[in-house]
Formats: C-alpha cells, sequence, structure tokens
C-alpha cells in the first residue's frame, strides 16, 4: 500500500494565441514540487516483502503547451492543432532496495529523469461537407531509472478536447492507471461525424505500445508490448447544460485472467456524464 502528497510552486508565462477561445493560449510553466511518499503493508502482504523506504521525494517539472485548435459546441477538436511536452526529474531523499529477495529486490530510482510530448490534428476531409471530421493524435513518453512509483501511467478515459485533457494517453479498454511504464508510445487516427446537431458519432484505431512486465523464462522481465484497439463511441449534449460520452473498445493486446487462465484480448465501455455550471 503506497500514497503520496504533495505541492507544487513556480512560475509561468501564458499568452494567448489564434484564433482566440480561451483554450488557445501558449503556456510554459516551471514548478518545484516537493512531497513525500509513504508505504505500508497491505491485507495479503508477503511477510518476506521487503516494504520500499518512507521518504521525502522532491520535483521539478517544467511543462509546455501550445493550443491553436477551433473546438466544436460541444469543445470537441474540429479544426487546427496542439502540441505540448512535459519535463520532470526527481530525487528522492531516503531510498534503500525493496521488493520479493526471491525475485531480486528493486534498486535505484532514486534520482530519475521523465519525459513526454503530445501533438494533435484536427482537419476536415476534401470534398466532404464541414459535419465531417478526422483527429490524428500522438502521445511519447521515456524515462531514465523509472520504477512503479515514478513510471507513466497508462489507462482509459475521456477523448474529450478541453486544453490539458489533449496530453493524457488513453489506452482503450485498460482500467484507470492500469499499466506503469517507463516507454511509451500511441498513435490515434479518429473519424468523426455529425448526423444532426449536438450529436458526434467517432470511429477511432489507436496503435499503441509500451515496455511492461512479463514472465519470462527467467522470471519477470520488461518487454515492449503492442495494444492495438479499435473504438466506437458518440459524444452529445443533453438539457440543463449537460454532455454525455459514450464508447466501446475492443483492445487485441491487453489480457485478462479468467479462472487462471490469461485470455488475450479485452472489451471496455466508458461513459461520462458532465456538467457546466
Amino acid at each position: 500500500a503506497w500514497g503520496q502528497a504533495r505541492l507544487g510552486l513556480g512560475f509561468a508565462a501564458r499568452v494567448r494565441s489564434d484564433p482566440g477561445a480561451i483554450d488557445n493560449v501558449f503556456d510554459v510553466a516551471l514548478t518545484f514540487e516537493p512531497g513525500n511518499l509513504r508505504f505500508d503493508e497491505g491485507d495479503h502482504t508477503d511477510p518476506a516483502f521487503v516494504v520500499p523506504t518512507d521518504t521525502l521525494e522532491y520535483r521539478g517539472r517544467l511543462r509546455v503547451r501550445a493550443d491553436a485548435l477551433v473546438r466544436n459546441v460541444l469543445e470537441l477538436p474540429h479544426r487546427g492543432w496542439a502540441v505540448g511536452a512535459d519535463g520532470v526529474w526527481g530525487r528522492r531523499g531516503t531510498w534503500e532496495p525493496w521488493g520479493l529477495a526471491s525475485e531480486g529486490l528493486a534498486s535505484g530510482g532514486d534520482a530519475w529523469l521523465a519525459g513526454s510530448a503530445f501533438a494533435f490534428l484536427a482537419t476536415g476531409i476534401p470534398g466532404l461537407p464541414e459535419r465531417h471530421t478526422l483527429v490524428v493524435s500522438a502521445h511519447a513518453g521515456t524515462g531514465s531509472d523509472l520504477d512503479r512509483f515514478s513510471a507513466f501511467r497508462l489507462g482509459s478515459g475521456s477523448t474529450w478536447g478541453d486544453f490539458e485533457t489533449l496530453s493524457r494517453v488513453v489506452l482503450p479498454a485498460a482500467g484507470v492507471d492500469e499499466i506503469a511504464t517507463a516507454r511509451y508510445a500511441t498513435v490515434d487516427l479518429e473519424y468523426r461525424f455529425e448526423p444532426v446537431f449536438f450529436l458526434f458519432l467517432q470511429l477511432r484505431g489507436t496503435l499503441a505500445w509500451a515496455d511492461v512486465p512479463v514472465n519470462g523464462a527467467d522470471g519477470v522481465e520488461t518487454r515492449g508490448r503492442p495494444f492495438p484497439a479499435l473504438t466506437v463511441g458518440l459524444t452529445t449534449g443533453l438539457p440543463w447544460n449537460l454532455s454525455m460520452e459514450l464508447a466501446a473498445s475492443r483492445n487485441f493486446g491487453l489480457e485478462t485472467t479468467v479462472d487462471g487462465r490469461v485470455k488475450k484480448g479485452r472489451t471496455g465501455f466508458f461513459v461520462s456524464v458532465t456538467r457546466e455550471f
């Protein structure tokens, strides 16, 4: 069992950019983020497990965002582009090897670096009216000396297009922050059609790859694994300033354990209802 708490203090600069909506800005932020990591045995922790050391952790973060997207009535990317990047440096005050001695105690992670970036492009389709939209997006991240407490987290979630949601990696049919990884890359291609006002139908293909731990001949190893997926969904407005997002995904790379047997492939459903206040 583990948890963290941290504060952030820093400097930021933000400049409004074309086409001039509230999310269309160039934003740079540099923050210092001191925090605390705490660990304890869980109800089913192996008695031989060496619990990680409680420690102070200091992070420095550089964040850059540039957003020139035109969004539709439901704030989904409609035309234009957006890019962003994050760089994080971290150091822990006290850090000792942890884990199961029989599997080899985990060492390292006391000082680490991580960098990630994303890009979005929304465009029309030549010869088709305004109701047809293509959205291409890519996300990638890599790091040095990352462990499960500093790794990137990939999981399912909304594909909404507000300013900061764009930076989040969405892996269809995965659980919330299910995959911890030190390297990943994803590419999404989405076709969106508006048959009637306030209703958008979506078809999205995802090519994703990430380093994950797997059981090999010599024990647990870290290998790159593909996670291709196909998603169909809709986004619509509702009365009383409500919006709803529904999606069904099939991920062909995720695994599910059923009755002790591992099955390749997983189907997931996503439902979100939000309200503007």
